[in-house]
């Protein structure tokens, strides 16, 4: 009688799990035509093919008599060897010539396929033969003769970008197959492929800017410079709809600026389209919040997100970039799915040097691949076009709607005042009007600024709407609805318009909501610009007729000296101001502007391309290395799922950030035990997993030097808690930081400073 081979503990025989995993395979090929089509055309290889072979045999290695039997035993922690690398020993030994794309998907698809796993494969002995040590060394020695990892050259790079394409399709394919088959063996739920559909409404008239998207979609690098409230969504969806119905892509990538901005687009882009992914480390509390319902099927939601699996995925444009590195193994499955996409970047000049070249390099890497490509902004400079160019995607002009003259002529804002204060009481005569009831926004360029000016008026009873990064994602979830409801397009269009928003960097884009009034502190102009895109935004459309909104620009200083934070750069412990932001000082004028006005503006402060500097040179040399050398082997470190660093490379130039958590994890655990062990009254994380799920509900990013004010204030303290199984031994011990009661409230965010207090009506108030 022929030997039963078991695949899993649970007595699932291998066979099936193979016809399993085969199902899942064909149903990826039969729903992803475009996929294996370009593959073919780039390749010259049928993917659908190495895919069926490697199905095959992947699991080969669990029929050996030592896996088997611990199978059975259930102690598969016993079995000495991976089974990945028996797989391909004994095709090998069967006589079965694999593809090397087939070895490669085998051996990785329990991602182990790395220079950190090296000594479990070289330990791998039958005998007298070190199979374990002989394969690792072919697979480099193949991967060398391949790819000359040895040398930094663009020959090199774009070499090792084909062939990561050419080995990463197979072995993500494998990986996917393999986990929705073992996903729908337990029972789960799993979410499916479903094409991009997206159906414009048969009464609807494109605006400028879609028609722009729609008329230049064959450009393969599309530059679109578009005013704030244009209709830029559905330009970038009709743009994508063109792209996939012209066979140059299958789904549609958009990467925001920052988590806050992906958080707003998604949720925009879902009230059109019936599967939008939202990825970044927050969006799973973001998109899902607190309701456990077919909690299984939403964490492979929030899974196909991250993989860029959905026919549109919203995402950071840090996702992007750290994939590149291929310093995880579902990198290879990110970037191999993003060859198959076109790309949105949004608010493309949001970006300082520093990101702004990786970002080139990330359009380098997908000119290779001929990923179609739009990038919008409403303050792209004209000597924008110069730097990508650099990309090698062939452009010649930034594309943008002139044919309304009227628009053009529209009057966008009228500055009436540039005033430079040290302390709020310099400015308290631009409060006046806020103080009688008048909907204002208020932007400020820090936090602490930010806080400094809702005091201000908190204390005159007056209670501001503050939004800044420093609070809790729900927290921000809170704000943002509170910040619609108070001044957006329907509290406007119902004439119940009121109050004030207080707003950081993180309001410039993310945010859809207006007033007749603004106060902003200087910034270099295009982010001005991105300010005044919410002064009277929907105004426009006839609720109020055509107002021209009342901006005041105000000037910090500190010791007699313009203040620039964050735009300038620190110098012997003082800021320096930069050039665009000097620059855009001289520049402003107390007159009413147009929106021609505004890019003139923009193509004066940023007239000329600049050298990157010496450090940004250093990070892209870095970046180049990572995707040279890790083209198809896993480095020795390891890579956690959101960090966007590695050991010599980082997608921002931002001081080292820490995790400060809000929420004590006593206080977490009354409230979600699930997460955590019951055998005892210890406060245990029962995994890794409910650890993650607590950090991202209940704390907040901050550079470390804040940690160190706010450990030296009091405001911060440390404490060792336990994650893992009910054995102690096997637990992992971690250090966080928790926040003290006092310094964080719902109002102003976290606050790691101790306030001033002053009298006030007889009662005293915090500064």
């Amino acid at each position: 009688m022929e030997e039963e081979y078991w695949a899993k503990t649970t007595g699932l025989l291998l066979d099936e799990h193979v016809r399993n995993v085969r199902k899942q395979a064909e149903k990826f090929v039969k729903e992803h035509p475009f996929s294996i089509q370009k593959y073919k055309v780039y390749t010259g290889k049928n993917l659908a093919k190495l895919l069926y072979t490697a199905v095959q045999w992947h699991d080969e290695g669990k029929k050996s008599k030592s896996w088997q039997k611990n199978c059975k035993e259930d102690t598969l922690f016993r079995t000495p060897y991976r089974h990945e690398l028996l797989s391909v020993f004994m095709c090998e030994e069967k006589g079965i010539q694999l593809e090397e794309e087939e070895k490669i998907a085998i051996l990785a698809h329990h991602s182990k396929l790395s220079h950190r796993f090296k000594s479990r494969w070289i330990e791998i002995v039958l005998g007298s033969r070190k199979i374990g040590e002989d394969l690792w060394n072919q697979i480099l020695r193949n991967g060398n003769n391949i790819v000359n990892s040895t040398l930094l050259t663009n020959t090199n790079i774009e070499s090792a970008i084909k062939n990561n394409y050419a080995f990463s399709a197979t072995r993500s394919l494998l990986q996917i197959a393999d986990r929705r088959a073992s996903a729908k063996e337990d029972g789960k739920d799993l979410p499916m492929f479903t094409p991009f559909s997206y159906q414009f409404p048969d009464n609807w008239e494109k605006r400028a800017v879609q028609e722009l998207a729609f008329n230049n979609w064959k450009d393969p690098l599309l530059l679109l410079r578009a005013a704030t409230g244009a209709g830029k969504t559905d330009a970038c969806l009709l743009w994508a709809q063109q792209q996939i119905v012209n066979n140059r892509a299958e789904r549609l990538v958009i990467a925001m600026p920052t988590r806050f901005t992906s958080n707003a687009l998604a949720i925009n882009v879902t009230e059109n389209l019936s599967q939008t992914g939202l990825y970044h480390s927050s969006a799973w509390n973001v998109k899902y919040g607190k309701n456990t319902e077919k909690l299984d099927l939403k964490r492979a939601e929030h899974d196909f997100a991250r993989l860029l699996a959905n026919p549109v995925t919203v995402c950071t444009i840090d996702h992007l970039l750290m994939a590149l590195t291929h310093t995880r193994e579902d990198h290879h499955t990110i970037t191999f799915n993003l060859a198959n996409s076109c790309l949105v970047i949004d608010e493309a000049d949001f970006y300082d040097e520093f990101t702004q070249a990786n970002i080139i390099e990330l359009l380098k890497y997908l000119r290779v691949l001929n990923v179609p490509v739009m990038l919008m902004s409403a303050s792209l400079p004209q000597s924008a076009l110069e730097l990508y160019k650099t990309t090698g995607y062939p452009i010649n002009e930034i594309k943008e709607d002139t044919s309304d003259k009227i628009e053009q002529e529209r009057a966008r804002c009228d500055l009436k005042g540039i005033n430079e204060y040290t302390s709020i009481e310099d400015i308290e005569y631009l409060f006046e009007p806020i103080l009688n009831g008048k909907p204002t926004i208020i932007f400020a360029n820090t936090v602490d600024r930010a806080i400094e000016f809702y005091e201000w008026f908190k204390i005159r009873n007056i209670e501001p709407i503050l939004y800044h990064s420093r609070f809790l994602e729900t927290d921000k979830i809170k704000k943002e609805k509170d910040l619609i409801e108070a001044l957006g397009e329907k509290a406007w269009e119902n004439k119940n318009a009121k109050g004030v928003a207080i707003l950081t960097q993180i309001g410039e884009m993310s945010i859809n909501i207006t007033a007749e009034y603004m106060i902003s502190e200087l910034c270099p102009i295009d982010r001005l610009v991105q300010r005044i895109g919410r002064l009277c935004r929907f105004f426009k459309k006839g609720f109020h007729g055509d107002v021209i909104g009342h901006l005041e620009v105000i000037v910090p200083y500190k010791k007699e000296v313009l203040y620039p934070a964050p735009y300038g750069r620190m110098v012997k412990f003082e800021w320096e101001p930069s050039g665009s932001l000097l620059k855009t000082r001289n520049l402003l004028a107390l007159k009413k502007y147009t929106a021609p006005q505004f890019v003139e503006m923009i193509n004066q402060v940023y007239n000329e391309l600049k050298p990157n500097s010496p450090r940004t040179e250093q990070n892209i040399q870095a970046y180049k290395e990572e995707i040279l050398h890790n083209w198809l082997v896993l480095p020795q470190a390891k890579q956690e799922e959101d960090e966007t660093i590695t050991e010599g490379w980082k997608s921002r130039d931002i001081p080292d950030q820490i995790d400060l958590f809000i929420i004590h994890p006593t206080e977490y655990k009354d409230k979600n035990p699930t997460l955590f062990l019951t055998h005892n009254t210890e406060t245990i994380f029962n995994s890794k997993d409910a650890f993650n799920t607590y950090k991202l509900e209940c704390s907040i990013s901050i550079p470390l030097y804040q940690r160190s004010k706010g450990m030296k204030n009091e405001f911060i303290y440390s404490k060792k808690y336990r994650i893992g199984k009910k054995r102690e031994q096997e637990q992992e011990e971690v250090k966080i930081f928790l926040a003290n009661d006092c310094a964080y409230d719902l109002k102003r965010g976290l606050i790691l400073e101790r306030r001033q207090t002053k009298t006030i009506n007889n009662e005293e108030k915090f500064l």
